[in-house]
């Protein structure tokens, strides 16, 4: 994987998930905002709401 930051499309929160194994259709939480994100790519790492 070429890097593990992307962005929160909610809050605009860095999100720094390297070390967390992720796959694709999985669902995380900003640690931010707590809103839940579902993991939509892995290569580059892209992340929308679940709303999305």
């Amino acid at each position: 994987m070429a890097s593990a930051e992307t962005r929160c499309p909610e809050c605009e929160s860095d999100l720094d998930l390297d070390g967390y194994d992720l796959d694709e259709g999985e669902t995380i939480n900003c640690p931010e905002c707590s809103v839940p994100l579902k993991v939509t790519s892995l290569d580059p790492l892209t992340v929308t709401t679940e709303e999305d």
